[in-house]
């Protein structure tokens, strides 16, 4: 059996670093980050209990902060906030 868990932790370690809202340029619900993950490794190798373990193992916090929709109204959002150097902002 592949330790996948492992394997992911390495992933984000390698691509991402922890971030606040104002200066993360990859801000995603834990549902946004495991469909993200599930481009490189096997969809459903880990579950969002599993995914929270290896954030927080990693010293990655949840924020909550204010958003917008596409027609400017705000909501309250909480996300993982990260910042990664292979994100510009041509991309977004």
């Amino acid at each position: 059996m592949y330790d996948f868990k492992t394997q992911i932790a390495a992933f984000i370690e390698a691509n991402f670093k922890n971030s606040t809202p104002e200066e993360a340029n990859f801000k995603v619900t834990s549902a946004e980050l495991l469909k993200f993950l599930f481009n490189t490794f096997p969809a459903g190798c880990i579950d969002d209990y599993e995914l929270n373990e290896i954030m927080t193992k990693l010293q990655y916090t949840r924020h909550s902060y204010i958003a917008k929709d596409d027609d400017d109204k705000e909501f309250l959002t909480s996300s993982w906030c990260m910042h990664s150097d292979l994100i510009t902002e041509e991309s977004n």
